[in-house]
């Protein structure tokens, strides 16, 4: 039998740009040479020794959702098979706070900057449900999948004025990744009706499994920042994470499968049956990336950005280190943790109407991921306060 295959999301979150932060949002994620607001903490810790004094930010991104439904999507002689799969897409959160402490300049800018931050780039779900028809017996088997991946950093910044044209900064998240993946299966073949009892079946087979992955990984996250204005008119970024370093990474196994085989009559019912409950060692990588910005301001009240960010490879491995006696039954659990590299570019403009107002108009093509083609409906919303326009070197 054929079953769909849902989208490859497995860690794909860490694979494209994130939308985080008012302004970022607005200029595509081209913000590496911005970092004009607090949410520099995640996209150059260095922008935080070039802003106000004192900021605090807060945002909430509802990306999009998808459900599909697909009747007698495949079919065979007296079988037919409906498939319903539903996915809640990423559904980012963003708070921040920044404080300037130690000297001040002749413009009463304080040199170091002091920032906490709080980010969920990851909330999402999604499941697929297979219902399958046989007839002339009308039994009906049924396969449920389900998953909910959740990732919060909180986070710890510093910054730095080196000069009047650079500055530096790090930022040291603290990773917690919560992954449950679940899945449940009910097949019922062969059998003779009973005429007096419709619903009861003489000498049908039975397969019932059911498999519940929990996961938890703790990880440090380090992203390194650099700014440097090359004119007045021109700023360039560049920000540096390392791979994320485990600190504890586990998954908890619970499967349980119940075989009943009836196919020969002339034998005994056979029953099979198997039982695992145990935590093991979990692999949930998170990949280097690097990221590198442009800012440019070709007059008073026009500012260009330009963002090539690239998400280095993952080694081939599993995800879930079980003994070789112990094998997984999931079908849409994907146990490899490999990675291809992949890259991203954002272009934006802003244009200044007033000097406290600016709109925006950006592009950002995304590297695109493996998908069936199938018709769904997406519904995608952005919320996100609108921010103060970044400084122009021409006032």
């Amino acid at each position: 039998m054929v079953l769909p295959q849902p989208s490859a999301r497995a860690d794909d979150t860490h694979y494209r740009a994130i939308p985080i932060g008012a302004r970022a949002i607005g200029l595509a994620g081209a913000f590496t040479g911005v970092a004009s607001d607090v949410s520099a903490a995640y996209f150059n810790p260095a922008g935080l020794a070039l802003n106000q004094n004192l900021g605090i930010a807060a945002g909430l991104t509802i990306n999009a959702w998808d459900r599909l439904k697909l009747d007698d999507f495949y079919q065979q002689p007296d079988t037919d098979v409906t498939a319903s799969t539903k996915t809640n897409r990423t559904v980012p959160v963003f708070v921040g706070a920044v404080v300037k402490i130690g000297p001040s300049d002749d413009d009463g800018n304080k040199r170091y900057a002091l920032a906490i931050s709080f980010v969920e780039p990851i909330f999402s779900g999604g499941g697929v449900f297979l219902k399958i028809e046989q007839e002339p017996l009308d039994l009906s088997d049924s396969y449920r999948f389900t998953e909910l991946d959740q990732a919060r950093f909180y986070g710890l910044s510093f910054a730095a004025r080196i000069n009047s044209k650079q500055s530096v900064g790090v930022s040291l998240y603290t990773s917690v990744r919560r992954l449950n993946h679940s899945e449940t299966g009910l097949t019922l073949g062969g059998g003779t009706e009973v005429p007096a009892d419709p619903g009861t079946y003489l000498g049908a087979s039975t397969v019932a499994n059911t498999e519940t992955l929990s996961f938890k990984a703790y990880h440090f996250v380090l992203r390194f920042g650099w700014l440097y204005q090359i004119k007045p008119q021109v700023q360039l970024g560049l920000m540096v994470q390392p791979p994320g370093i485990p600190l504890r990474q586990r998954v908890n196994v619970f499967s349980q499968e119940f075989i009943n085989d009836n196919r020969d009559p002339s034998t005994p019912v056979t029953t099979t049956a198997s039982f695992i409950d145990t935590e093991s060692k979990a692999r949930l990588p998170l990949p280097a990336e690097i990221e590198a910005g442009l800012q440019y301001w070709p007059a008073e009240r026009v500012m260009l950005a330009f963002d090539a960010s690239f998400h280095a490879p993952v080694r081939e491995g599993q995800r879930i280190d079980l003994p070789p006696d112990i094998s997984l039954g999931s079908i849409y659990f994907d146990d490899q943790t490999k990675r291809l590299a992949t890259g991203n570019v954002a272009i934006a403009g802003d244009f200044r109407e007033r000097r406290r107002s600016a709109c925006s108009l950006a592009f950002s093509p995304t590297c695109p991921r493996r998908r069936r083609s199938r018709k769904t409906q997406t519904s995608t919303t952005n919320l996100a306060s609108t921010g103060s326009a970044p400084r122009s070197p021409w006032f």
